[in-house]
């Protein structure tokens, strides 16, 4: 009975060891089930905390990129800025010149402009003195008022006489002459000075020839006169405001179409008779009509009604064919010039 209970003691201690062993490894088994928990749980730790230097790495780096990035961006935004600005300022520059040369050509336009206005200002009161001027010389030189005298004409041999004061108006080629008591229109026919001897005005333009001066001819104003003083000869010429008097020698005057002045004692040959004719002393050829020849000296004036021949006028230097309006003088024979307004005026020759 002793080895029994002997025997259930041992069987009980093992059985209690057994248990123990059995606790002691469910303990082991749960240690080891706990480490492997905390070592994993140390482990996904791990992970977690790599992940997370990882992520945190990742981070720093994209931070670090983005700060690159946005440094880079800076930079090149304050490249562009400057880019910009160093763009910006020559074009503002540019801008500047632009508008200074755009106010420059504004000024120089203005300029320009009251450059022209005045200039046509200029233009404009040059031409109403030049208008003014014009209508004071033509009215000067068409109209003239003599002193108190006696004058005379002739009209196809008959006398007119005129006594007073007479003024002469030129007008669209027509000349008149008033006096006291008539008014006369008149032609190329020189009026005389009944009370002054040697003296007689032309009505109308006259041509001055030259026939020594290989037939020079030069035009004298209508209203000019011709005075004879002794030996010498003189033109007073009309010239508006004043009288220029001027010696000639060797000439004769000419109308441009049938009646010829001479200054000279000259021959007149019609039908071959000779008529003697004194200084001052005038000739009108009608071609196959008439000849008129007045005589100044004797006062004497002759119609001669259709001439068979030419008819000339003679002297030792020259003669003249009048029929046909041609001077001969030495070997040279010329045709005279008709187109008195073509003829330079002895005025500029006497201003010279």
């Amino acid at each position: 009975m002793k080895k029994d209970n002997t025997e259930k003691e041992n069987k009980k201690q093992e059985e209690m060891l057994q248990e123990n062993e059995q606790k002691t490894e469910v303990k082991e088994n749960e240690l080891n089930v706990t480490e492997e928990i905390t070592e994993e749980a140390n482990k996904e730790e791990k992970n977690k905390k790599d992940s997370k230097e990882k992520k945190s790495k990742k981070d720093k780096k994209q931070n670090k990129e983005e700060d690159k990035q946005e440094a880079d961006e800076e930079i090149d935004e304050e490249e562009d800025v400057e880019d910009q600005e160093e763009t910006s300022t020559p074009k503002r520059e540019k801008s500047e010149i632009e508008k200074k040369l755009e106010e420059e050509k504004e000024a120089l336009e203005e300029k320009k402009k009251i450059r022209n206005n005045t200039i046509r200002m200029i233009i404009v009161l040059a031409l109403i003195v030049i208008v003014v001027v014009v209508i004071f010389f033509v009215k000067g030189l068409d109209t003239t008022t003599t002193e108190d005298h006696k004058f005379y004409q002739y009209f196809a041999g008959k006398k007119v006489e005129y006594t007073g004061s007479l003024t002469f108006t030129r007008k669209e080629g027509i000349t008149e002459l008033a006096a006291k008591d008539k008014k006369v229109m008149l032609d190329s026919t020189p009026v005389y000075y009944g009370d002054v001897e040697g003296k007689a005005m032309f009505p109308e333009d006259m041509a001055i020839i030259y026939p020594k001066q290989n037939g020079l001819m030069n035009k004298v104003n209508h209203f000019s006169s011709v005075i004879k003083e002794g030996e010498s000869t003189y033109l007073e010429l009309n010239t508006t405001t004043s009288t220029n008097k001027k010696l000639v020698e060797n000439a004769l005057l000419y109308d441009g179409s049938d009646l010829y002045f001479f200054l000279e004692n000259t021959t007149i040959t019609v039908n071959g008779q000779d008529y003697e004719v004194t200084p001052l002393s005038y000739v009108i050829v009608r071609y196959r009509e008439n000849v008129e020849i007045y005589n100044k000296e004797k006062d004497e004036y002759t119609v001669i009604e259709t001439p068979d021949q030419d008819v000339y006028a003679k002297t030792a230097d020259y003669t003249i064919n009048m029929s046909i309006d041609a001077l001969q003088a030495g070997e040279k024979e010329q045709l005279l010039i008709k187109s008195i307004d073509k003829l330079q005026n002895i005025e500029e020759n006497v201003e010279k």
